[in-house]
């Protein structure tokens, strides 16, 4: 809802229209699981099946940006959640969270849990993303959640371990 311009008068004139906007947000966003060659990678699909029969994988392509990209391509709602190949999602963890109308074009990312030295951040956490944002992405730098230059907004749960420990 917005106002073009507004003057008070004592004596009116124009027309002013009205009407609805229904946003068509969907009840279950779009998860896709992204694995190229990590050992786990098996192990954490299955998981994420245990909570969302209906996941999708990209599993062997090559590159982070090229497999976001394929993510987004077989993503049908407006918004997708990533979950990375060496991801073991906590059992706590589900992919129950909806943006709000203002919030859908921003990308949202949960911690992760480091299996070193138990410290939580974002890297290798879950990631949820405005489909059109990675649709229509030509590059990105380090970090495809902050690299691609879209707000940013960091969620105060643990979603994962990063598993990325898996030999010498």
């Amino acid at each position: 809802v917005w106002a073009r311009s507004l003057s008070a008068t004592k004596t009116p004139v124009g027309t002013k229209k009205m009407g609805y906007l229904t946003p068509n947000i969907v009840e279950e966003l779009d998860v896709v699981f992204i694995s190229y060659d990590e050992i786990n990678a098996d192990a954490n699909w299955k998981r994420v099946l245990s909570k969302c029969p209906f996941a999708q994988r990209v599993h062997g392509v090559k590159g982070i940006f090229e497999a976001h990209k394929e993510a987004a391509k077989i993503a049908q709602t407006d918004m997708f959640y990533v979950v990375d190949g060496d991801a073991e999602l906590l059992d706590d963890f589900n992919f129950l969270y909806q943006p709000n109308i203002w919030n859908r074009d921003t990308v949202h990312v949960w911690k992760s849990r480091n299996p070193i030295n138990d410290l939580e951040y974002g890297y290798g956490g879950v990631k949820l993303f405005p489909k059109h944002i990675i649709d229509n992405a030509t590059t990105w730098n380090v970090d495809m959640t902050t690299g691609i230059g879209y707000k940013l907004k960091v969620m105060n749960k643990v979603s994962n371990i990063t598993k990325f420990n898996t030999d010498p």
